[in-house]
Formats: structure tokens, C-alpha cells, sequence
């Protein structure tokens, strides 16, 4: 049995369709459920919406053209991936090209709408040129590498993919990423991570993950998920799994257990419901002083 002080062990709402496929372009393969998106790979910057800071991460920095037609990106020299390779321009425009060109993968659409090519300059700068002038395309995580809350391009190490004929069929099953673990054992009840000593982050940031496993585990059902969380079985059960009466259950059983506040609603209040989404192609709409007025007239 893996060491339960070092591990952290996070419930998923229900089992794996197929663990030996860890491809998270191919339709139907859940990044989070697996830890690909939280601790396989990692991103450009990361957007902290609690504190509207841009956090830089596997790149420096960015800087638009004049004209906001294209973008400059410097990347963190130092990078590796997982097997050793260093992380360059060559991954990014590698990734790029190989979205644009296969339709059926997740991000395709996203890509050739905004993206008119990537250029490398040098092995630490790209340039990414747009289809039209766009200052907030920075912010766009379907076609960047920066994550706001959840998800964003995800950049893939060209030495890998470049063998694969059909990059939708390919299975992916040891994922080569930047981040500070690495696929240890997936089957259909979850997925075991375990920490990569080597990481590039550790020297970069000074710091060592805590847990020597993460495992992501199908415990059952919501009331399975209360029982576990209150016995200290799992640590965490992410956002959807509990009601918050469940939830209050809980944590009258364990005083270990606890939310993003205190009190009710329990979460933190995420930006996604704010967001109201018009179809401007038709009239009235497609005036923007319409949009504005039924804006003011929502009761925030």
C-alpha cells in the first residue's frame, strides 16, 4: 500500500471508459479526472481570478504587435519534459500546425479561427500571428496556452507526436509532460501519479511537492464520497460530487474537512455564471448599445 501520510488521494465522479487512453485531444478523454491538466502538463501562464495576477509559468512573458495582429511569447529557458528533452519554440509550433491540420482533435476549431500561423524565432521565442487584431487573445484558453479557471491549449512534446500517423487515435497511455509527476498505474477506478524528482520546477521555484503519490479514485456515490471524506480515506472531492447538505454532514463528522468559506454557499463564486452570451448576428442584438442596456438591466 502506497504511504498514506505522503499521498493525496482526490475522489472522481465515476470510473475510467478507457485508462490506456490518456490522449486529451481525443474525444471523451476527461483531463481532470485523470490529472493530466492539473499535474502532467502545464501551461504558458496561469490566471489567479482571485487576484487578477498573470502568472507566469512555462513562458516569461508576451507583448503584442502595435496593431495587436500578432504576439511575441518568450519562453523559461530551462524547461524539460518528462524524459529529459528540453521544452522549445519547436513544441509550440509543432502543437500549433498539428491542431490546425486535424480537424476531429479538441481545440481544432478554437485554433483556426484565431491563429493564422506560428513562427519560431528562436528555440525561446515564438510568434504567434492572428486572423484578425485581437488585445484579449491572451485570455483565450481554447486557443492559448493559459489557464483562466479550468483548461487551455495544452502544449505536446513534438519528439513524441511526431511519430504518431493518426494523432486522434493515439493513445497517449504514459504521457510525456513538463509537470512534477508522472503516470504511475491507470485502470478503470483511477489514475496513480507519483513525483518526478527531476522536475524542472524544483529548481526554478525553489520548491518540492508534498505528496510522493496523488491518486485520483472512484470511491462510488455521493454518500460513499461522504463516508470517505469523513474517515480521511480521500482528501478531496472536487465540485459537483457533494450537496451541500452532504457536505455539511461531513464536516459535522470530520472538523478536518472544509470548503472554500465557511458558511454557505460553501464555494468560491465562480466567474462562469456572470458571463452572458448573445447571438449579436441578429438584429437587435448586433447593436451594442442593446447589449449594453440589457446588461444594465441584470441584477448582479
Amino acid at each position: 500500500a502506497e504511504d498514506r501520510a505522503s499521498t493525496l488521494r482526490i475522489a472522481i465522479p465515476g470510473r475510467l471508459p478507457d485508462p490506456t487512453n490518456l490522449n486529451l485531444y481525443a474525444p471523451g478523454v476527461s483531463r481532470s479526472d485523470t490529472g493530466l491538466h492539473q499535474f502532467v502538463y502545464e501551461y504558458f501562464f496561469y490566471n489567479n481570478l482571485q487576484t487578477g495576477e498573470f502568472i507566469p509559468w512555462l513562458a516569461e512573458s508576451y507583448e503584442y504587435s502595435a496593431d495587436n495582429t500578432s504576439m511575441s511569447v518568450k519562453l523559461r529557458d530551462g524547461v524539460t519534459w518528462s524524459d529529459g528533452e528540453p521544452f522549445t519554440a519547436d513544441d509550440v509550433v509543432f502543437t500549433y500546425d498539428l491542431l490546425a491540420k486535424n480537424t476531429g482533435m479538441g481545440n481544432s476549431a478554437e485554433v483556426t479561427k484565431a491563429v493564422k500561423s506560428v513562427e519560431k524565432v528562436d528555440n525561446l521565442n515564438v510568434k504567434i500571428n492572428l486572423i484578425a487584431a485581437n488585445p484579449r487573445f491572451h485570455l483565450n484558453r481554447e486557443a492559448f496556452p493559459a489557464v483562466g479557471i479550468w483548461g487551455a491549449l495544452t502544449i505536446l512534446p513534438k519528439h513524441i507526436w511526431e511519430k504518431e500517423a493518426d494523432p486522434l487515435t493515439f493513445k497517449n497511455s504514459d504521457p510525456v509532460g513538463t509537470g512534477p509527476y508522472r503516470i504511475k498505474d491507470a485502470n478503470q477506478n483511477g489514475v496513480t501519479l507519483e513525483r518526478r524528482d527531476d522536475w524542472w520546477g524544483t529548481k526554478a521555484f525553489e520548491v518540492t511537492p508534498a505528496p510522493t503519490n496523488i491518486q485520483f479514485v472512484y470511491v462510488g456515490d455521493e454518500q460513499n464520497v461522504a463516508l470517505s471524506l469523513s474517515s480521511n480515506d480521500i482528501d478531496a472531492a472536487p465540485i459537483g460530487i457533494l450537496s451541500a447538505g452532504t457536505f455539511e454532514q461531513v464536516t459535522g463528522q470530520n472538523p478536518n474537512v472544509r470548503a472554500w468559506t465557511q458558511d454557505l454557499p460553501f464555494a468560491w463564486a465562480d466567474p462562469c455564471p456572470r458571463g452572458l452570451m448573445i447571438q449579436n448576428d441578429n438584429p437587435p442584438f448586433d447593436k451594442p448599445e442593446v447589449r449594453w442596456a440589457i446588461s444594465h438591466l441584470i441584477d448582479r
